[in-house]
């Protein structure tokens, strides 16, 4: 479910898995609207199969950028047992950085979507593993463009090739 990130929130569209690996939302956010802050809310959001693990991409004039323009920094933990603090500047943010096999909850935010502006993302998310396991990852960044930004992608990756599924 994506909404624009304004007192009252305004609905714009609902994405639906359908089994692929990227979830494309490449042309969803327009200046014309008069906003430059969107949440994307996340229900039952999980892999097909195998665990995996998401990345965010932004768009600029509707093409996802796959360049090293994105800095990040997560904390992650993984039930009592495993906690770690992550940061990188590579090609996508990682939005939640723990195995998952279940549903995902939680939101991302994406700010500053105006031209001229570098834009920035937080984010809070959490998703059950095997058994009673669960992960949690918490994170924000930002990138080096100023490049009006018109959507993002989510892209399942580590172990999981098979996609996406609506819980």
């Amino acid at each position: 479910t994506l909404i624009k990130n304004s007192t009252p929130y305004q609905f714009i569209t609902k994405v639906v898995a359908d089994g692929g690996t990227v979830l494309d939302c490449s042309n969803v956010f327009n200046s014309s609207d008069g906003f430059t802050s969107y949440r994307v809310i996340f229900d039952k959001l999980k892999p097909t199969i195998d665990p995996g693990y998401i990345f965010c991409r932004l768009a600029f004039g509707g093409t996802i950028d796959s360049s090293s323009i994105y800095g990040w920094s997560n904390i992650k933990n993984e039930g009592s047992s495993f906690s770690s603090v992550h940061e990188g500047i590579d090609s996508r943010w990682r939005v939640h950085n723990n195995a998952f096999t279940e549903s995902m909850i939680g939101f991302l935010d994406i700010t500053d979507t105006d031209s001229g502006s570098r834009s920035t993302g937080t984010w809070h998310i959490g998703a059950g593993g095997s058994s009673r396991s669960g992960g949690i990852t918490l994170g924000s960044g930002s990138t080096s463009s100023t490049t009006e930004v018109t959507g993002f992608s989510l892209n399942l990756g580590a172990t999981n090739s098979n996609g996406f599924a609506s819980g």
